[in-house]
């Protein structure tokens, strides 16, 4: 009988050494539903477009006073709406300069005004809602409301 070709198994030595070695995705999943848990609590979903500036609230026997010294006129009147833009702000159909902005304040005080809107226009810079709410502020309106637009783009 001729022989065959012998039977003898072939190895191929590894090149790295040792056994092989695998990686484990369960520890990376547990950390990013870690993570997602935490950024889900400690998010606040509160609505932003509304930040009401009051200054300090009065005690109630202090607004009783002042509910009953209040005019008919001041209460009829409503909020006063101002779009605050680049160095300027809306008041109506008149642009207003930041710099006549206490006279436009103390006349809306005069006409008995409790509330300003203020909205901010796409081209309004911090530095310019900054500079009204300061003359807002130093001429002692506190009942203040300022409402972003979205930007675009």
């Amino acid at each position: 009988m001729a022989a065959g070709p012998s039977s003898v198994p072939v190895s191929i030595p590894d090149p790295r050494g040792g056994p092989k070695r695998s990686f484990a995705l369960t520890p990376l999943a547990d950390v990013m539903f870690q993570l997602l848990i935490f950024f889900m609590l400690s998010t606040s979903l509160a609505p932003y477009a509304l930040l009401p500036l009051g200054g300090a609230r009065a005690t109630p026997a202090e607004q009783a006073a002042a509910d009953q010294d209040a005019s008919p006129s001041a209460s009829e009147t409503g909020p006063a709406i101002w779009t605050i833009g680049e160095g300027n702000v809306r008041i109506g159909r008149d642009v207003v300069l930041h710099d006549m902005l206490p006279l436009r304040v103390a006349q809306l005080q005069a006409a008995g005004a409790e509330d300003l809107i203020l909205f901010t226009d796409a081209r309004a810079t911090t530095q310019d809602v900054v500079t009204v709410l300061e003359v807002v502020r130093a001429a002692g309106l506190t009942r203040i409301r300022l409402i972003g637009r979205p930007s675009r783009g």
